[in-house]
């Protein structure tokens, strides 16, 4: 893993998809249609013009997913563990862009870093117009024993078919991509050997505040608590653990993101420059909107 990573997606468990819809598209997102996983979760995801994406993951079969997880099926294992523990929506997980998820596991071990056995399945994607076509992947996973509430992994694309998903990457909000990945811990150095050996990353940069790391164009953020309220204005945090508590989006338009929150019935602040925009009652899961160049 000597090359920084790219990020793939990150995941939000969410109750159910029929709300994360209303939300995102109150927001302002277009929202691709519903999907089914043959473990018993599905999403109905955002896509953005840089090849990033938000996954709100829902359970539609708790038993098939119990099932799955006591099967030894690490994402949805990580996934029902932390839906029993901690309040939603919530970002849970991070995916990084994979042409080899065989020898990611070897060096996720290898590094002490192991989240579970290797995941490969298929499931059906429901183009914008219309036409069902298979999608196949093979995840590895890797975890921070320090950090039980969330977990990176990487996803390898078995398909050769390329999804056309232009039109869906067209919001009306202006967002185009994921700037940032924003994390919060109370002592953020002790997480600091996990990031550098799953995401290699370039640029490490440490302060009183946290740290920070670029990765494929991208800034993975791990703050402390002060430094998430400096930064976000965001207070929520149990003071446990290492969470993943923000996504960081670039965009035109961002001047009407405050317009968009409110029809989505969602709290907005103007925090050092950007629209931070609260998909929780806690305020500890946030979108935050930039100007693009930032």
């Amino acid at each position: 893993m000597e090359r920084a990573r790219d990020l793939d997606h990150v995941v939000l468990a969410v109750e159910d998809l029929a709300r994360s819809r209303r939300v995102f598209e109150g927001l302002g997102f277009r929202v691709a249609a519903d999907a089914a996983h043959p473990f018993g979760t599905g999403n109905a995801c955002i896509f953005f013009a840089d090849g990033s994406y938000i996954e709100p993951l829902a359970v539609l079969d708790r038993d098939l997913a119990e099932t799955r997880a006591g099967e030894g099926n690490a994402f949805v294992r990580r996934d029902l563990s932390y839906r029993l523990r901690h309040s939603l929506p919530a970002f849970t997980a991070a995916a990084l862009k994979s042409d080899n998820a065989a020898a990611d596991r070897e060096a996720f071990r290898t590094a002490g870093f192991d989240g579970g056995e290797t995941l490969e399945f298929g499931r059906p994607f429901q183009t914008p117009g219309g036409k069902s076509v298979d999608l196949s992947f093979r995840l590895a996973f890797a975890a921070d024993p320090q950090a039980p509430a969330t977990f990176l992994f990487s996803c390898e694309r078995l398909s050769d078919f390329s999804p056309d998903r232009e039109a869906l990457t067209r919001h009306p909000n202006g967002a185009y991509g994921i700037s940032r990945l924003i994390y919060v811990a109370a002592e953020p150095e002790r997480h600091r050997a996990f990031f550098e050996a799953i995401l290699a990353g370039q640029d490490i940069i440490a302060n009183g505040l946290g740290s920070s790391m670029s990765i494929g164009g991208r800034v993975v953020e791990v703050v402390t608590p002060e430094g998430l309220g400096a930064r976000y204005g965001v207070s929520a945090y149990d003071g446990a653990g290492l969470h993943l508590v923000g996504v960081v989006l670039q965009g035109i338009r961002t001047e009407e993101v405050p317009a968009f929150a409110r029809s989505a019935g969602l709290p907005c602040e103007d925090v050092m420059g950007r629209h931070v925009v609260s998909l929780s009652e806690s305020g500890g899961c946030f979108l935050a909107f930039e100007p693009a160049g930032r």
